[in-house]
């Protein structure tokens, strides 16, 4: 972890949360990446990550689709929307701005059942290449990965704490998500 600087920020509600990480950014100036696709599901399905990423992000913010980089988990030929996608991030200059890996799209599904078994992310060579990363965790549930990738080992068991090996790293989290 030599010269990485992790920057924590804890608010009493998730709403907090969200409106410190946007305050610190300018949207006009944001190329937004998206981090996971369900395999299979259309982007225009309301269930789609991408969908909630648009709703919840893209369009509070006001960034242009012509500055988002998608990931197809509708693509007949994974393998390849894999390379496109990598090149898209790699041609764009990487990322600057890594942001959550957000779980939250599996709540429209409704059923357990229903969700797709199988999804495709981004590596974690594309996230660890950000020139920023903002890691957000709301909620009681995320306390125990929180603390893990915070005061635990750096290791690949533990994803969230790769980011502490990087310089320019910030923590957003609010009182359910960090109190002990």
């Amino acid at each position: 972890m030599s010269g990485a600087k992790v920057q924590v920020f804890v608010a009493d509600e998730p709403e907090e949360v969200a409106r410190g990480a946007a305050a610190e950014l300018d949207a006009a100036r944001i190329r937004a990446v998206q981090l996971d696709e369900y395999v299979g599901v259309r982007p225009t399905d309301e269930r789609a990550f991408f969908g909630w990423v648009e709703r919840e992000v893209l369009g509070p913010l006001a960034i242009r689709p012509e500055r988002v980089i998608g990931l197809r988990g509708d693509a007949s030929d994974l393998a390849a929307e894999c390379e496109r996608y990598e090149r898209a991030v790699r041609d764009a200059g990487g990322i600057d701005l890594a942001g959550p890996t957000l779980e939250a799209s599996a709540g429209y599904w409704g059923d357990r059942g229903l969700v797709p078994a199988r999804g495709i992310t981004a590596g974690m060579r594309v996230l660890l290449a950000a020139r920023e990363t903002i890691l957000v965790a709301t909620g009681e549930r995320k306390r125990a990965i929180l603390r893990a990738a915070l005061e635990g080992p750096v290791t690949p068991e533990v994803p969230a704490s790769l980011p502490r090996t990087i310089d320019r790293v910030r923590v957003r989290a609010d009182r359910a998500a960090w109190s002990a």
